[in-house]
C-alpha cells in the first residue's frame, strides 16, 4: 500500500458504486464535481451564513445556562460542540437544523451512530492487500 496521501487507494474509502467529489483521484473528474458545489462554498455565501452560526451559538449558550448553571454534574463539552457543529452543518446543507442542541444532556443519537460507523467505514472499500 502506498504511503502517498494522493494515491488512489486512499480515496476508495469514500466511494460507493460511483466516484464522487471525495472519492475520485482523477483531477478532471474532481474538477467537474467541485464545480457543481463550489457556489455553495463561495466567500459570499459563507459570510451570509454567519448569522445562522451565531443563532446556534446563542441556543447553545442558553441551553448551557438552563441545564448546567446550578447543576452538580459534569458536562462533556465534546458532546456540546459536536451538537453545535451538527446543527450548523445540517442547517447549511438542508436548510434546517437537526436541533441536536435542544436534546437533554446534548445526547444526539445521530452522533452516536457516527461514532459506531466511523471505525467500520475505514474498512469499507479499503484496498485489499495480498499475502
Amino acid at each position: 500500500m502506498s504511503t502517498d496521501p494522493q494515491a488512489p487507494e486512499f480515496y476508495h474509502v469514500f466511494s460507493n458504486e460511483h466516484d464522487n467529489l471525495f472519492s475520485t483521484s482523477d483531477p478532471d473528474a474532481h474538477s467537474q464535481y467541485r464545480r457543481v458545489v463550489s457556489n455553495a462554498f463561495s466567500r459570499k455565501v459563507t459570510l451570509n451564513f454567519e448569522k445562522h452560526i451565531w443563532e446556534r451559538v446563542i441556543i447553545m449558550s442558553r441551553q448551557l445556562r438552563a441545564q448546567y448553571t446550578r447543576a452538580q454534574s459534569h458536562l462533556d463539552l465534546t458532546k456540546v460542540f459536536r451538537c453545535l457543529a451538527l446543527d450548523v452543518v445540517t442547517e447549511y446543507t438542508y436548510g434546517e437544523s437537526f436541533e441536536s442542541l435542544l436534546k437533554p444532556g446534548f445526547d444526539e443519537p445521530l452522533l452516536d451512530a457516527f461514532d459506531k460507523f466511523g471505525p467500520a467505514s475505514f474498512f469499507v472499500g479499503a484496498p485489499r492487500t495480498s499475502k
